[in-house]
């Protein structure tokens, strides 16, 4: 390359054309001129490439950088010229007709248009300025046109045409030929330019204060740029600005959302190229975004922001971070950006950096379909509280654009951070801390900084095309944050939280945690640029992770690094949020980090790094989700202990239980009535929390098995620190089915067909969920809980039950200690799979009996049934259950009373008829009641004293007088007892005859009777319509054949028809129905 094309490589690239012409007087040379043109045109297609493709596009469309690189190769790219800084060419393509109008037309056959294209670009200091297509493919991407010809410069600059710019060739002209050429120019394109050419014409040749006369010279479209002009990349603004309008009237469907997420990858892809277009595209999506007509809907309407809206405002704010925090952005483009994010911030409805109202789902993380336990029952209480009072919830203040502002505020001027990312290992010394001990100092040094904003360095670093920087940065962040847990701890404060663990590092809106995490897997991956595979150790983690070798040190993994700071993170302290978005997204983020470490495989490395940090987590002064002492407000970190735990358990059994007996604790308290206690915050995540909890608890059980000294810990621990019964309930049927499946006993090496000590502790989680649900009312699987802890005891073996009889109290209500304890105890298969001796047998059935009467005392309205039925066989027992019923008649249930009469029906027929009267005092039929589910027991009692004789049926209905006014009611238990009376087998009765109307009982029956329908009349009357006429006119028929039973009846119905005439006169056609129907009553 000669002197002057090297020269001219440099102008071409760096400096404008008009500062060249200044220092070249009065013409530059021509062989000068065209080597500047010739560099400065682009020499990369990378370039070209960013702005014909879309990141992330899996929409399946024809991108237009690979066409246009078809076209190329095709030798479809015709006439290129060069024309000092503008490009110019026809491309030949082959499109439908619909899309050939306006254009120069080839040849036509089939369904297909051979079409000249015609392209044009301007082009500056290497970048291309401006383009222009002929086709009507154009929007936010460059098309396969424009691609092909700027490619085609790319490849093949000595095929091109070379011409200066215009401008110097017209000054080589004499005043004829630019006459002529004016001339030429005006005839060709005369309906275009004439009108024009006439203004400038007249304008020149007018006033001298005219502006185009005052200018020196006139615009040359190709020549170079003015000193003051940009140069950037040309973006097409008002197609973004409409692309990014259409996907906002597509609404939250998943094409739109994967498309605006595809615009911010390809913003990052421009960052990384430090194309300034990247902050430009990212300002013009933001202000489009901010008029969404949604934004005020939800904020005004007080509604949860949509997810996938939620994820990409998200994404815009990681994005502006990463903006500002730009180590080569000039100072004033930094001022530029903030004062433009503290004026998005303060809109009225720019959104919040979590949402302030939000509604979580009934069951996220439930394991089945039971819905029905206390964390849906907090969740069902919490969600109405939300809608009652809105004024509860505690709101967020700050937008989401508050963490790109705090950026801006950030430089890298300090001399350490600029030594560690550049690489240089010596004296790498932080200037945060002045107590720095240099023997801590290893690898790429020590950076000590919040790590929120040294994760957001390390992001802008691999944006913006730094990524060994960033790695560099990444690994001295890791190293303070090991050299900060290495320090001697103090003792906790009263809360219980170490004041360098303050914020959470996990579940921060930019989830800057996951970046740290990421560029270290990522050196993992590449061993040809960050270092060395390491001998001697397990290369291959799964199929593409390797250990590493950290540059400079021997004895370090970046896949280590990058465990160990995942370990650390997850470790921490974390404050439970106020905000329920912000608590999800601790949750989503904890879950994702700890699924990612689940993906790499535990070979003896890690297993060493692993044990080392766990053992420092155990420590007592030790500040950590695993410290002796957590504050109440923290979250419990059972997912991260569960992890730890089948991490540990197959190598270091100990340290795994220690884990998990000192993670299994819930560091707040559930009460009864699923409300949270004594807490700061309101734990929306709260059926999560105890989801996690149970795993825990149910893989300790597991792993305990055939341990009887770790089985008995991991007991105890669910039972001290379990609170939801539905996970409890689990629990215990877990064990039940770990307890009877065969198993391999470890301590005698022998065949057991099911583990007695994890059947035990199954029953005893079995009492504690019975405990705990005792007086829980509303507890629809109390029923299935207490069948299956009593079958559960009848599997352990007599002790159980007698355990559960003790114990009866605070297990069971007396109703189910009588109806499913008792009853199972004495049922034929219980008795015979305990196989007792008679003895045994007789004293297990003996204080069946003495728990049924004690339960019929104590409860007599819902036992005293069941008493009875127990202690059939037994006389004194049936003697003494039957007392209990007469003494507590008042308080049984009326149909419990008749139930326990008919039980009586059976055996002893004078005590059924007792009871059957002890409940016919209680007995109140209103006038309307015919129908009531009581009248079938009136009618058996009435039924029975009748069987048994006068005298009893005599005292029956003397109650039936007193407790029944349904005249209808009263009638049919008349004439049932005109009838003979059915047989009862009664020792030493006599034949019973048929009673007359006319004699009591049944006269005294037929006067209340008839006195009845006569009030039942007026009743009726007093609010009928007249849909209602025909069924009093068959009323009064019933009343009839009743009154004409009684020995002067007809009179008194003459008599009742009388007075209903007089008295309802006013109802004429009422009355005119009873007249036509009973007319006859009313002869004389």
């Amino acid at each position: 390359m000669s002197l002057l094309d090297i020269s001219a490589r440099c102008v071409g690239e760096y400096v404008p054309f008009e500062m060249v012409e200044r220092h070249f007087q009065p013409r530059i040379p021509e062989p000068v001129q065209k080597r500047i043109v010739y560099w400065s045109f682009p020499r990369s297609i990378d370039q070209v490439a960013i702005y014909s493709t879309l990141a992330n596009d899996d929409s399946g469309r024809c991108i237009p950088f690979q066409h246009g690189l078809e076209l190329l190769e095709k030798d479809c790219v015709k006439n290129v010229l060069q024309i000092g800084f503008s490009l110019t060419g026809s491309v030949v393509d082959n499109v439908s007709y619909s899309r050939s109008s306006n254009l120069e037309m080839m040849n036509v056959f089939g369904n297909q248009s051979i079409i000249t294209q015609r392209v044009s670009i301007s082009f500056d200091r290497c970048t291309i300025t401006s383009v222009t297509c002929s086709c009507s493919t154009m929007d936010m991407l460059w098309c396969a046109h424009v691609v092909a010809l700027a490619v085609y410069r790319i490849r093949f600059p000595d095929k091109i045409e070379l011409r200066l710019p215009i401008s110097e060739t017209l000054l080589d002209m004499s005043r004829e030929q630019l006459q002529k050429f004016a001339l030429h120019l005006i005839a060709e394109y005369h309906t275009d330019v004439l009108p024009m050419a006439q203004k400038l014409a007249d304008e020149l040749l007018g006033s001298e204060e005219a502006a185009i006369n005052k200018t020196n010279g006139a615009p040359d479209p190709t020549a170079g740029a003015a000193v003051g002009d940009d140069h950037d990349w040309f973006l097409d603004v008002n197609h973004v600005e409409t692309r990014v309008k259409n996907f906002l009237s597509r609404g939250i469907y998943y094409r739109s959302n994967q498309e605006l997420l595809s615009m911010f990858a390809k913003i990052e892809e421009l960052q990384k190229a430090a194309d300034s277009n990247g902050p430009r595209m990212l300002t013009i999506i933001t202000e489009q975004l901010l008029v969404d007509s949604r934004l005020k809907q939800w904020t005004t309407q007080h509604m949860p922001m949509a997810q996938k809206c939620r994820q990409i405002w998200d994404r815009l704010s990681k994005l502006w971070v990463s903006v500002v925090l730009n180590p080569e952005a000039p100072a004033e483009s930094i001022q530029k950006w903030k004062w433009m994010l503290q004026e998005w911030s303060q809109r009225d409805y720019c959104p919040k950096e979590f949402d302030e109202y939000r509604v979580l789902p009934h069951a996220t993380d439930n394991t089945d379909s039971e819905d029905d336990d206390s964390s849906f029952l907090y969740e069902r209480n919490r969600l109405n509280r939300l809608r009652d009072d809105r004024s509860s919830i505690t709101l967020n203040s700050r937008s989401i654009f508050d963490n790109a502002i705090e950026a801006c505020n950030l430089d890298w001027e300090s001399s350490a951070l600029r030594r560690i990312i550049a690489g240089e290992s010596e004296s790498l010394l932080s200037n945060l801390l002045e107590d720095y001990n240099q023997n801590n100092k290893g690898d790429f040094g020590v950076w000590r900084e919040n790590l929120f904003i040294a994760a957001s360095r390390v992001q802008s670093l691999k944006i913006h095309g730094n990524t060994e920087g960033a790695l560099r940065l990444a690994i001295a962040i890791v190293n303070g944050m090991k050299e900060k847990l290495q320090r001697p701890k103090r003792k906790h404060d009263n809360d219980g939280v170490d004041e360098n663990y303050k914020d959470n590092w996990i579940g921060h809106p930019l989830n800057l945690v996951d970046t740290v995490f990421d560029i270290l897997i990522q050196a993992s991956t590449v061993a040809s640029i960050y270092g060395h595979i390491m001998e001697n150790t397990c290369s291959h983690i799964g199929k593409t992770i390797k250990h590493i070798r950290v540059q400079n040190s021997n004895d370090k993994s970046y896949l280590s690094l990058a465990y160990e700071f995942a370990l650390i993170a997850l470790s921490q302290q974390r404050r439970m949020p106020s905000n329920c978005n912000a608590q999800e997204l601790m949750k989503k983020q904890e879950e994702a980090l700890l699924c990612r470490l689940k993906n790499v495989e535990m070979d003896s490395i890690l297993q060493v790094v692993l044990r080392n940090h766990v053992q420092m987590l155990l420590k007592d002064d030790f500040p950590s989700s695993l410290s002796a002492y957590v504050d109440r407000n923290c979250l419990a970190m059972h997912s991260f202990a569960h992890y730890l735990f089948n991490s540990l358990v197959d190598r270091e059994q100990e340290l795994a239980f220690q884990v998990g007996f000192r993670s299994v604790r819930l560091p707040l308290d559930m009460r009864r009535d699923g409300n949270w206690a004594d807490q700061e915050v309101e734990w929306y995540i709260a059926p999560h929390v105890e989801s996690c909890q149970y795993k825990l608890a149910g893989t300790m059980l597991q792993a305990s098995q055939s341990y009887p000294d770790k089985l008995l810990g991991v007991l105890q621990a669910i039972i001290n620190h379990i609170q939801n019964v539905k996970y409890l309930f689990k629990l215990a049927k877990d064990a039940m089915q770990l307890a009877l499946r065969p198993f391999s006993s470890r301590m005698v090496g022998l065949q057991s067909a099911r583990d007695e000590d994890m059947l035990n502790c199954s029953f005893k989680i079995g009492l504690q969920v019975c405990r705990l649900t005792l007086h829980q009312a509303n507890n629809t699987k109390r029923t299935d809980m207490v069948r299956w802890l009593v079958t559960c005891a009848v599997d352990v073996g007599i002790e159980a039950l007698r355990t559960l009889m003790e114990l009866w109290r605070s297990l069971f209500t007396p109703n189910e200690a009588t109806s499913v304890l008792v009853l199972t105890i004495l049922s034929t298969s219980t008795l015979n799979q305990l196989q007792l001796c008679r003895l045994r047998e007789m004293e297990l059935v003996s204080c069946a009996r003495r728990l049924a009467l004690e339960c019929s005392r104590e409860e007599p309205q819902s036992c005293c049934l069941n008493a009875l039925k127990i202690c059939r066989k037994d006389l004194n027992d049936f003697n003494e259950a039957y007392e209990i019923v007469v003494q507590n008649f008042n308080v049984i249930p009326l149909i419990e009373l008749f139930a326990i009469a008919r039980f009586f029906d059976n055996c002893e027929v004078y005590r059924a008829y007792r009871v059957a009267l002890l409940a016919m005092r209680r007995v109140n039929l209103a006038h309307n009641q015919e129908t009531h589910y009581i009248v079938s027991d009136v009618y058996w009692a009435c039924s029975l004293a009748h069987s048994i004789g006068k005298p009893e049926l005599t005292k029956m209905i003397q109650f039936v007088i007193k407790g029944v006014h349904c005249a209808p009611v009263l009638a049919d238990i008349l004439r049932r007892c005109a009838t003979p009376a059915p047989s009862v087998c009664i020792i030493g009765g006599n034949g019973q005859k048929l009673i007359s109307y006319k004699n009591e009982p049944l006269n005294l029956l037929l006067d209340a009777a008839i006195n009845c329908y006569i009030n039942t009349t007026h009743e009726r009357l007093a609010h009928i319509s007249p849909r209602q006429y025909s069924d009093f006119i068959s009323f009064l028929c019933k009343a009839r054949d009743t009154f004409l039973l009684a020995e002067n009846g007809e009179l008194q119905f003459q008599q009742h028809l009388i007075r209903l005439k007089s008295l309802y006169k006013g109802k004429k056609k009422l009355m005119a129905l009873v007249m036509s129907q009973f007319g006859e009553f009313l002869k004389f």
